[in-house]
């Protein structure tokens, strides 16, 4: 946490253990997450900003920002190295001079199974990034819809 500065984006908040952290040292955060519930918690716990946004839908309405926060591995929102281009410019363009991107990320070389190293492969040869995931969640009688996860390494970061 000592690299945030500013105003902070913190995407994909969740139930706003990130936001809630940062208000307490003084910060101002927005906290964006796609699910309504998500965000709904966010607020009752305490998050001052948390409003129900996609990372696509990023735009002026959450500027300036000096720090973009995407802890949890939510680097992976991305989805793909064409669609990171694409935000990582949108980002740009709500950043303050000073601003800065705070990501966790999970490196998914850092494996030696069978099934995740075929994995790899097969993505490779469909011109995908090797840790590019398609998934969904589902959570009792919620499921979203498909999407892609994108797991880099560092030096891929």
């Amino acid at each position: 946490m000592r690299l945030v500065r500013g105003r902070v984006l913190d995407v994909g908040c969740g139930a706003g253990r990130v936001a809630l952290h940062l208000q307490q040292h003084g910060q101002e955060v927005v906290a964006i997450d796609v699910s309504p519930l998500a965000a709904e918690v966010s607020r009752r716990r305490g998050v001052q900003d948390a409003r129900v946004l996609s990372i696509a839908d990023v735009d002026k309405r959450v500027r300036p920002i000096d720090t973009i926060m995407m802890m949890g591995n939510n680097f992976g929102l991305f989805g793909s190295a064409r669609r990171a281009k694409r935000l990582l410019h949108r980002f740009d363009l709500i950043g303050s001079d000073r601003k800065r991107i705070v990501a966790e990320v999970l490196d998914p070389y850092t494996t030696d199974d069978p099934d995740h190293l075929s994995y790899h492969e097969r993505n490779r040869q469909r011109g995908r990034l090797p840790g590019q995931a398609r998934l969904r969640i589902r959570h009792r009688h919620y499921t979203t819809p498909w999407f892609d996860y994108l797991f880099v390494s560092p030096a891929e970061l």
